[in-house]
């Protein structure tokens, strides 16, 4: 140690150069590293078509494009498999060669979109509330059948006795699930999401009519059966048609439109 000390003393002028040169040397190698890294080209997702708000994104969308590494930020996604399934969000779009921003796509839970609602010809989204209770602790989820009740009163057909007694039963058989939101609009699934509130179901326009007119004399509330989880219908215990005209004969009956089809004959 004595030695290197001496030898420090004697030739300062000569340790001084070498350090500089070294430190010289380091700041070179980190900037040819810097400059080689910003020239480094990297393969990234990018569309291949103009894609508008709510469209999901397939592996068809996606082309690839070639980028300096530098210039890939922390907010574009750049694998394709954290890509495909989500959707454009609402009020956005991408352009044709657009990078994916993940500000700009969400996954299609996340989404409130009615787009999105997959609605068959002949089929209307209604709105059933619900709680903690009626959902099954939070177990009724998109994509199940579900059956719907009332529970209210009604006036009984055809009865000489016109008082309002209690009515509740079966008024929809198997009904599908389209979305299930907490009382802040979440959709359920997500993280942070509070207990189910509102369910959106599928139903036929004559369901949806018979629905939305129990709905003014009592509660509509969602129940799981055998025969709603496997799509069995025309196998319940209640009279469909008397809960039906205990409904109907509190409200005016207005003729529903025919359909196209049947207008032309």
């Amino acid at each position: 140690m004595f030695k290197i000390k001496l030898f420090v003393k004697k030739h300062k002028a000569i340790v001084s150069m070498v350090l500089i040169a070294g430190i010289a040397i380091a700041f070179y190698l980190s900037y040819q590293s810097a400059v080689t890294h910003a020239k480094q080209l990297i393969s990234v997702p990018v569309t291949n078509k103009y894609m508008s708000a709510g469209q999901i994104i397939n592996e068809s969308d996606i082309t690839y494009m070639e980028l300096p590494a530098a210039a890939v930020i922390e907010n574009i996604y750049t694998e394709p498999q954290d890509i495909i399934g989500k959707v454009v969000n609402s009020y956005d779009s991408l352009a044709e060669k657009s990078l994916f921003y993940k500000a700009l796509i969400k996954p299609s839970e996340e989404m409130k979109d009615v787009s999105l609602y997959d609605l068959k010809a002949g089929e209307i989204a209604i709105t059933v509330n619900t709680d903690i209770q009626s959902s099954y602790a939070n177990s009724i989820l998109p994509g199940h059948q579900i059956d719907l009740y009332f529970s209210g009163t009604g006036i009984e057909p055809n009865s000489e006795d016109q008082k309002e007694k209690i009515v509740y039963g079966e008024l929809v058989e198997a009904a599908r699930v389209l979305a299930v939101y907490d009382e802040a609009g979440i959709k359920m699934g997500q993280l942070g999401v509070g207990d189910a509130a509102t369910i959106v179901v599928a139903l036929s326009y004559e369901d949806a009519d018979l629905v939305g007119r129990a709905k003014h004399f009592g509660d509509v509330f969602p129940v799981i059966s055998f025969e709603s989880m496997h799509g069995i219908t025309g196998n319940t215990f209640y009279d469909r048609a008397r809960m039906k005209d205990a409904i109907y004969q509190r409200t005016i009956d207005l003729q529903l439109r025919m359909p196209a089809e049947e207008n032309h004959e």
